[in-house]
């Protein structure tokens, strides 16, 4: 019955102590506690979810911080939102006949995680890394997805030392600070083959450690005393022209021009996460009538020129592999 209590105490407990506690419910208590705890579990799921505070909510106070994160890619990460994301997610969910099906949509929308449903019908999971899933975080048990934060949604955590207002309860946690709050979605994904296919957090720690910069420091850079939340990314210019750096080197005799790309401010590899992402050098040579004499590629850069592609490619000793999603489950 202590069970039913902490539930009743606190409704807007995690959902995921119902799955703890499950087997010693059903496999050790009477008829009745099943008859009550399986009734209990459906009113309970139901009224966990009316704990969702919606963006917008946060956004009655949170103005400027709000309209930010309406126009992050953290806001349009579902596949409803993300048309790359989502074609790829069909594809994942068809060509892995659906064992894809959750596991991208726990970092995509990771309230899911929360109320234990996936459905895209769901207010929660269709805001995507929305406000109250990383606010609400207490502890980070681990770096492999967003299963390793501990939520209580009834406080809201964040790395203001002073936190204390009339809104809500606030606590301090200095991980808002660090890139411990990003490394549960975006530190490594492995295969069955503990083949790392994402790998941004290792590509992270070797910058860390001769530069000191954690992901807020690029990421989520300071404006008039707030975080942005816009969580600049490869989709804002200014952030690219900070990161890469382009040289041009020439030889008459030769007639040859060399380009070098050098990674000069990214803390980790360019690009990085998904192997669907690539870096695309497309060079034109012009007359001086502005008449196209020669390009190092028209329509497909991984045939025509793969030394202007930049791109992490999956293969066995023989240079064959799966492409994503199949390498994700490729044993």
């Amino acid at each position: 019955m202590w069970y039913l209590l902490r539930f009743i105490l606190n409704p807007a407990c995690n959902v995921r102590f119902i799955k703890l506690n499950f087997s010693y419910i059903f496999f050790g208590g009477s008829k009745m506690v099943k008859t009550i705890y399986f009734i209990f579990i459906s009113f309970s799921l139901t009224f966990s979810q009316n704990n969702f505070i919606s963006a917008s909510k946060c956004g009655e106070c949170h103005q400027e911080i709000f309209e930010e994160w309406q126009l992050s890619m953290h806001a349009r990460a579902t596949s409803l939102k993300d048309p790359l994301f989502n074609g790829m997610y069909q594809l994942a969910i068809k060509e892995t006949e659906g064992k894809l099906k959750s596991k991208c949509v726990v970092c995509h929308s990771p309230m899911s995680t929360v109320f234990n449903t996936i459905s895209m019908e769901k207010t929660f999971n269709r805001e995507g890394i929305t406000c109250q899933f990383c606010h609400s975080t207490t502890h980070i048990n681990g770096y492999q997805s967003a299963k390793n934060m501990e939520l209580e949604l009834d406080t809201v955590y964040s790395d203001y030392p002073d936190p204390e207002n009339s809104a809500h309860p606030s606590v301090h946690r200095k991980f808002f600070n660090n890139s411990e709050l990003c490394l549960p979605c975006h530190a490594v994904m492995k295969n069955p083959k503990n083949l790392e296919v994402c790998a941004t957090g290792a590509e992270w720690k070797t910058y860390y450690q001769t530069t000191k910069k954690t992901c807020q420091d690029c990421h989520m850079p300071t404006f008039n005393g707030n975080k942005s939340h816009i969580f600049a990314g490869t989709h804002q210019n200014d952030l690219l022209n900070n990161s890469v750096e382009m040289n041009l080197s020439h030889s008459d005799s030769s007639r040859q021009l060399t380009i070098t790309l050098t990674n000069i401010g990214a803390g980790h590899a360019i690009p990085t996460g998904t192997p669907l992402r690539m870096v695309m050098l497309k060079v034109i040579a012009y007359d001086s009538s502005g008449n196209i004499l020669w390009e190092n590629w028209k329509e497909n850069p991984i045939k025509e020129d793969k030394t202007g592609l930049f791109m992490k490619i999956m293969a066995d000793a023989e240079g064959n592999g799966p492409v994503p999603p199949l390498s994700l489950i490729h044993n």
